[in-house]
This record gives C-alpha cells, sequence and structure tokens, in this order.
C-alpha cells in the first residue's frame, strides 16, 4: 500500500474542517433547545424568524430544518470532496471559516 504523507495531511485537514462545521452547527442547536422561550424575540436570520412564525413560537419546526439543513450541507461537501478534491477542500474551509465566525457570535454576541 501506498500511503501520500501529502495525501494524508490533505484529508487529515478536510475532515478536521468537516468535523468543525457539525460540532459548531450541534453548538447552535444546543443553544436554540436551551434558550427556546426566547428564540422568537432574539433570533436575528429573516429565515429563522420566518419559521419561528410558521409554528406559532414554536422551535420545532426551526430546529428540525437547521438540522436537515445541516445534513444536506455537510452531505454535499462530502461529496465534493470525493469527486473534485480541491474544490471541495477550499468549499469546504469556506464554510468552516463561516461557522466560526457564527461560533464566535454564539459564544460572545455581536
Amino acid at each position: 500500500m501506498n500511503f501520500d504523507p501529502k495525501k494524508r495531511v490533505f484529508a487529515l485537514a478536510f475532515t478536521s474542517l468537516w468535523l468543525l462545521i457539525l460540532i459548531v452547527a450541534v453548538v447552535d442547536g444546543y443553544f436554540i433547545i436551551i434558550n427556546r422561550q426566547i428564540m422568537f424575540r432574539t433570533e436575528l436570520n429573516p429565515v429563522g424568524q420566518y419559521l419561528l412564525t410558521l409554528d406559532h413560537g414554536n422551535v420545532r419546526c426551526f430546529f428540525v430544518t437547521k438540522c436537515c439543513g445541516t445534513i444536506a450541507a455537510s452531505s454535499v461537501l462530502l461529496v465534493l470532496y470525493w469527486t473534485r478534491r480541491r474544490i471541495g477542500f477550499a468549499v469546504t474551509l469556506g464554510v468552516a471559516l463561516f461557522q466560526l465566525g457564527l461560533l464566535r457570535f454564539l459564544l460572545f454576541g455581536p
């Protein structure tokens, strides 16, 4: 078996970024659940506000939509990486940087 060190490092970096995206999504979901009583007043995203309004302030629809979106996005990133390695890595890096910004916002506010 031929294990190219560059490919292994590249694969490890992709996997780390991909897992970071999922971890931030889990933290975001956790915050939705623990703050469900005030989400209707504090959600800043217009799509999130619409989903909360759709379910009369309940977070079920909002939470399920976020989970489905996370599963879809992470699946697309995997397929993109498997088929177009460099493009998949670049897109995953961009999403991971965005997720780091989201995590900073969730933990420390605006």
